[in-house]
């Protein structure tokens, strides 16, 4: 799989937040993106979102750095002899 670049992954992800983010202030009412108590709620949603998206659609090389970011397998090897390991103990 060849994947997309980021930069488009988090653009998608910006705008399909802002959608929805209108698509609720027509159902709820008025709320103001700048309103310092609902900032943080809106950026974790937005960082989740981005994160759903590059794992999903981003290129290998690009899924494998944020695995690496976390301390999470990342490579083929990595996780190959995670996999292994859990066969192995399930025996």
């Amino acid at each position: 799989m060849i994947g997309k670049p980021i930069d488009l992954i988090v653009a998608n992800s910006m705008h399909r937040c802002a959608s929805e983010m209108e698509v609720i202030k027509s159902l709820v009412g008025a709320f103001k993106i700048s309103e310092p108590e609902i900032r943080p709620a809106i950026a974790e949603n937005v960082a989740r979102l981005i994160l759903q998206s590059l794992a999903r659609d981003g290129r290998s090389v690009d899924v494998y750095a944020a695995l690496r970011a976390v301390g999470a397998p990342c490579s083929v090897e990595d996780i190959h002899e995670g996999i292994t390991a859990v066969l192995e103990r399930a025996k």
